[in-house]
C-alpha cells in the first residue's frame, strides 16, 4: 500500500490534520456562501414582485418544512451509514490507517451532510420567491444556521475520529 501523506508514513501529522481542516471549513462555508447570496438575491427580487404575507397553512410553506424535515433526518442516516460501510475497509488495518481513513470519511460524509441542508434551503428560499410568505424563507434561515452550525473544528474531528476508533476497539473492529 502507498504511504498517505509525503512523509512516507501513513499517520497523519498536525499540519496535515491542519490543512484538511481548513478544506472542510472552506467547503461549507462556500456552500453557506453560495445559499446566502441567493436568499438576498431572492429578497430583492420577490420584494419588488408581491406583497410579504406569513401563511402556516400555504402550500409552500408546507412543502419546504417537509423537504426541510426530510433532508435533516437523512443527514442522520446518512451519518450513521457512512461508517458502517467503512467498517470493512478499516478491519485488520492499524491505528493510523484506520485514523487516516476516518477523516476522509468525516470528509465525504460532511459535504453529503452539508448538501442535505443546503439542497432543501434552496428550495425554501425559491418557494419563498413563488409565495411571498416569510415562512418559506425562515425555514432557509433555520436550515443555513444548521449548515453554519456544522462547519467543523479540528477537535470536533478529532474527537470524532477518536470515538469511532473507541468504538472499532470496543466492537473488534467492526462498528
Amino acid at each position: 500500500m502507498q504511504p498517505l501523506n509525503p512523509h512516507g508514513s501513513s499517520t497523519l501529522s498536525d499540519q496535515e490534520k491542519a490543512n484538511r481542516t481548513r478544506t472542510m471549513q472552506i467547503i461549507v462555508f462556500a456552500l453557506l456562501l453560495g445559499l446566502l447570496t441567493f436568499v438576498g438575491i431572492s429578497i430583492g427580487i420577490a420584494a419588488q414582485d408581491q406583497p410579504m404575507t406569513a401563511e402556516v397553512e400555504d402550500f409552500y410553506f408546507i412543502m419546504s418544512v417537509a423537504f426541510a424535515v426530510m433532508s435533516v433526518m437523512a443527514r442522520i442516516v446518512v451519518g450513521a451509514a457512512a461508517v458502517k460501510t467503512q467498517a470493512p475497509a478499516l478491519r485488520g488495518q492499524s491505528r493510523e490507517m484506520q485514523e487516516n481513513q476516518l477523516w476522509m470519511v468525516y470528509q465525504t460524509t460532511l459535504i453529503v451532510r452539508s448538501a442535505l441542508l443546503e439542497g432543501p434551503a434552496f428550495y425554501a428560499t425559491v418557494m419563498y420567491m413563488s409565495s411571498g410568505n416569510v415562512l418559506t424563507l425562515a425555514v432557509a434561515g433555520v436550515l443555513a444556521f444548521l449548515l453554519l452550525l456544522s462547519i467543523p473544528t479540528r477537535l470536533r474531528i478529532d474527537n470524532w475520529v477518536e470515538d469511532k476508533l473507541t468504538q472499532l476497539e470496543l466492537s473488534g473492529n467492526r462498528f
